[in-house]
């Protein structure tokens, strides 16, 4: 079993990974302030911005045309999410959101891939693909389907068992319950005689 100091030195060793992906280059004023917000979160590592080739239509700025996207991969000790470092890059770094994404290491892999399986095709101009469930709404599937409920057993309640009894059932007294003979309160007992 792990000591508490144990646990606190592993939790202090752990960093949080993120890329920051950004649809314009920055400028080295950026770039500082980016690193003064990172700095609030006990950085660890800052990279510096990689090129990634112009796409015609890139996943991450769907809206943007053909663009630059910068890659900035940063760690951080201290626990935060992809949203907060968003917020504060906005806020503290003058960054536009729309200009901006923010994930964690090895979350945008499976985003851009997404993005890219997606097509921009009608879906009313395709043909309707063909079922391999040719025999649904045939009669042999209907007489299938009834003998499967038939078979299953309905339990029900025997109708001659006697009814439970709920208390307008029981007999009414004409004593009140408070302050009877039966619930008598008890007197106090003094300690000045």
């Amino acid at each position: 079993m792990k000591t508490f100091v144990e646990y606190l030195t592993e939790a202090a060793d752990k960093t949080y990974d993120f890329k920051i992906k950004m649809c314009c280059e920055p400028d080295k004023d950026t770039l500082n302030a980016m690193e003064n917000v990172l700095k609030a979160y006990d950085m660890a590592s800052m990279s510096k911005p990689k090129r990634l080739p112009i796409k015609e239509h890139p996943g991450e700025f769907p809206n943007r045309g053909p663009i630059e996207v910068h890659v900035i991969e940063a760690s951080v000790k201290m626990p935060v999410t992809p949203p907060q470092i968003k917020e504060m890059m906005k806020q503290r770094a003058g960054i536009n959101e729309a200009d901006i994404l923010v994930y964690t290491k090895g979350q945008d892999e499976s985003y851009v891939a997404d993005q890219g399986a997606k097509t921009d095709d009608a879906l009313l101009e395709k043909d309707l693909e063909k079922s391999d469930n040719s025999e649904h709404g045939t009669e042999k599937h209907k007489n299938s389907m009834l003998k499967d409920l038939q078979s299953i057993k309905q339990e029900y309640a025997d109708p001659n068992t006697e009814k439970g009894k709920t208390t307008n059932d029981l007999p009414m007294g004409d004593q009140s319950p408070v302050g009877s003979t039966q619930n008598k309160k008890p007197e106090p007992k003094s300690s000045a005689r």
